[in-house]
């Protein structure tokens, strides 16, 4: 299975750019109270947007996810 790289826009005219806090799978599993894997699910079959980030030192890195495309996965008739 072949999953390629999402490109993030990383703020819109209503958020500045550095305003985003961004979760990690453990927190949207905590927020959405579920568990890691089906958050890790969600992104691999694209139903959920998440960017990878490189980890340094020998970390194999992790992804980061923003709490409204958390929301639009979770509500996506809500518009």
């Amino acid at each position: 299975m072949r999953h390629e790289q999402l490109e993030m826009d990383y703020a819109t005219e209503d958020e500045p750019r550095f305003s985003v806090e961004y979760l990690t799978i453990a927190g949207v599993a905590a927020k959405v109270r579920c568990n890691e894997r089906t958050v890790r699910r969600a992104i691999a079959s694209g139903e959920l947007r998440a960017g990878r980030v490189s980890g340094g030192g020998g970390s194999r890195g992790g992804y980061r996810i923003r709490p409204r495309d958390v929301d639009d996965w979770m509500y996506p008739d809500a518009s």
